[in-house]
């Protein structure tokens, strides 16, 4: 299911407009349809905050270099970049599926919350897509629930717009770019980045769905970080009384304020999942 939003359609050369499938801050996603294939595709346009801003023709074209490089399930296949438009745009696959935030939400009206295997499962997947960028040195930095789109068993890992290489957000000494509730408190405090910078986001969202909550989800965004860099997650046990006190542990672990104190890589963490599951 890939719900369509109101609101102007584009022109883009080539293409059929169907509708708006998402909009976001700097770039909105359209789903378009080949004039001559018939094939779908998803384009993702700058917005006019995005044309205005140099963030959003870097990150645009920042996520076309990174696709070009993967070849792989785990994401989206990139088809062509015009930077020539009046908006700045990227055509890559179309999926047909919802994202992970979709079906949380979905659960959370229903007064339900994620199943602790199928949680594990999911992670799993997550993991094992994640280790593709990560053995070519590059960092997500933007991993969420929102960023994760789902279909049936298969994961599809999105917005690639800030990902860079290990140790990229200290060389650049850019501003903090992210989601504070999923940030690494190394990322808050434009520190060295690497893969486990992306498995503390994983961690948060693995807490998510074993709870229902993220651990750190004061209402101020100053707040969120400032717990993201200096307090201890609460008691993942005693937010759902089907968990074992090894999620604690766990998430003691995954949740590290310091890097070198979490997982080394997703395949400690996988075997760190099988030993609590």
């Amino acid at each position: 299911m890939s719900d369509l939003l109101s609101g102007d359609l584009p022109h883009v050369k080539g293409y059929n407009v169907v509708g708006k499938l998402n909009q976001g801050g700097f770039s909105d996603i359209f789903k378009v349809k080949d004039t001559k294939s018939g094939d779908f595709y998803a384009v993702k346009m700058l917005s006019d905050r995005g044309v205005k801003s140099t963030v959003g023709m870097s990150s645009l074209r920042n996520e076309y270099a990174v696709l070009s490089k993967i070849k792989s399930p785990y994401y989206c296949r990139v088809k062509e970049l015009n930077v020539d438009a009046p908006k700045a745009y990227l055509v890559m696959e179309f999926i047909e599926g919802c994202s992970l935030r979709h079906w949380l939400m979905s659960l959370k009206e229903q007064g339900q919350r994620y199943g602790i295997i199928d949680a594990v499962n999911l992670v799993q997947e997550i993991a094992q897509g994640l280790h593709v960028i990560h053995s070519k040195g590059l960092v997500h930095k933007d991993l969420k629930p929102e960023n994760l789109l789902l279909r049936g068993k298969d994961v599809k890992i999105i917005d690639l717009a800030f990902t860079e290489s290990f140790g990229g957000f200290f060389a650049k000494k850019t501003k903090f770019e992210g989601t504070p509730q999923y940030a690494a408190p190394e990322l808050i405090k434009e520190q060295k980045i690497d893969n486990r910078t992306d498995i503390y986001a994983l961690g948060i969202i693995l807490f998510e769905l074993v709870t229902g909550r993220v651990p750190f989800n004061e209402k101020i965004v100053a707040d969120v970080l400032k717990a993201q860099i200096g307090n201890r997650p609460p008691s993942a046990c005693k937010l759902n009384p089907e968990l074992s006190k090894k999620w604690d542990k766990l998430f003691e672990t995954v949740l590290a304020k310091s890097p070198d104190a979490r997982p080394k890589d997703v395949g400690v963490l996988i075997n760190l999942l099988r030993h609590t599951a």
